[in-house]
């Protein structure tokens, strides 16, 4: 942890900035810099650095030490007036769905109130993002886990405020479970299905301003996002999401069949039966069954292992 530390004309910081939490490490550092503090760190450093520079700033600017231990005093009370604590996050860092789900429903959000001419500081702000060395659109679990605390470190709402949409994201995910099991049949390593079902929301004119993903990993968490942030009514959601498995359904089939044969006979009621029974306890198709006893017979009539 960093000292107190004591400048050339004797005065002592009897009250330093000590902590080991990054985020108050940022906040103090921005708090100070609003008020033309000078303050020379590196974002890649530790807490103790940090630390250290912040002291060392209060010393080199303030007159005596009175004035910089109530400065840092007025500090902390005014950070932790509107400090969201970690526990309030941290669950977010657990699943990438409920993260890129936090993520695309806070980007919506900066959305509407930039629309509404009410725009947040840090939100919709170009020259923040780079800034606070963030990216507006992430491509991994942490850039969107980062994004999430930036915003709530930096953006100027309200404890209560903040707690509140904390809360609203909660409800958003709970509500919204549902729905999004009827997406299971999109794999992530499945990247044709992926960028088909990107695709498909898409084309059909939703709204997907706020949501531009740059890879496979991003799209399908985006997918997932965009029909839990869809607002509209449960009804028309579950028939959306009927047609595209339906429609994907469909598409996987054209690409199954590329290569097959269209075939038409009759078989006996008691061979049908048999044929469901086989289905029913390999798990597969009828094609597949149909498959695998041709080849298996043609492999014994012809010697072939």
């Amino acid at each position: 942890m960093a000292r107190p530390e004591l400048n050339v004309d004797g005065i002592v910081l009897n009250n330093p900035v000590i902590t080991d939490s990054v985020r108050l490490c940022r906040l103090y550092i921005n708090y100070l810099q609003e008020k033309g503090f000078e303050i020379n760190y590196e974002h890649s450093h530790g807490v103790n650095t940090h630390c250290k520079a912040i002291n060392s700033a209060l010393i080199k600017r303030c007159k005596t030490s009175k004035e910089a231990d109530g400065l840092v005093t007025t500090m902390r009370s005014d950070i932790k007036k509107n400090f969201l604590n970690d526990s309030a996050i941290e669950w977010l860092n657990g699943s990438d769905k409920n993260c890129f789900i936090a993520w695309a429903f806070i980007r919506r959000y900066s959305k509407l109130k930039a629309n509404n001419n009410n725009m947040i500081d840090i939100i919709g702000v170009n020259d923040q993002y780079s800034f606070l060395n963030i990216t507006d659109n992430p491509t991994t679990h942490e850039e969107a886990f980062n994004f999430i605390v930036y915003f709530m470190d930096f953006c100027n709402y309200q404890l209560s405020e903040k707690r509140q949409i904390i809360e609203s994201i909660k409800e958003l995910i709970t509500n919204g479970a549902c729905f999004l099991k009827k997406l299971n049949f999109i794999n992530e390593d499945d990247t044709v299905c992926v960028e088909w079902s990107w695709n498909y929301i898409a084309d059909n004119d939703l709204s997907l301003d706020f949501i531009r993903p740059l890879n496979n990993y991003l799209k399908f968490h985006s997918v997932f996002s965009f029909i839990a942030l869809w607002d509209v009514e449960d009804s028309k959601k579950e028939l959306f999401l009927l047609k595209m498995k339906g429609a994907w359904r469909q598409k996987k089939l054209r690409m199954d069949n590329k290569n097959n044969k269209l075939i038409n006979t009759y078989i006996s009621k008691e061979s049908k039966h048999m044929l469901g029974e086989l289905m029913d306890k390999k798990e597969v198709t009828m094609k597949k069954v149909l498959e695998w006893a041709i080849r298996s017979e043609y492999n014994k009539f012809f010697n072939k292992k």
